[in-house]
């Protein structure tokens, strides 16, 4: 399971630099995703690892919610790098 990242819309009318640049700043969150908890057959992960996951795997994720907080449900050969 991974945590969701916390996306965020601006609150303000940006110009488009800035809303280019904030586009990209909200997208990172999606290349760094922190292990919330692994599966007992799972062998290469910990909890609180970061780990990359291709946009075709996330999209088609579960969601679950646990303790009031979405988590992603993915599969471990899913995940392409572990950090």
């Amino acid at each position: 399971m991974l945590d969701q990242p916390d996306i965020k819309e601006p609150v303000i009318t940006l110009s488009p630099e800035d809303k280019k640049a904030f586009d990209e700043e909200q997208l990172k969150k999606f290349t760094q995703i922190r292990v919330f908890a692994v599966g007992s057959t799972v062998e290469n992960l910990n909890e609180g690892d970061f780990v990359y996951v291709s946009p075709y795997y996330l999209q088609s994720a579960q969601v679950i919610e646990i303790e009031g907080e979405p988590k992603l449900l993915i599969r471990e050969q899913d995940i392409d790098i572990i950090w």
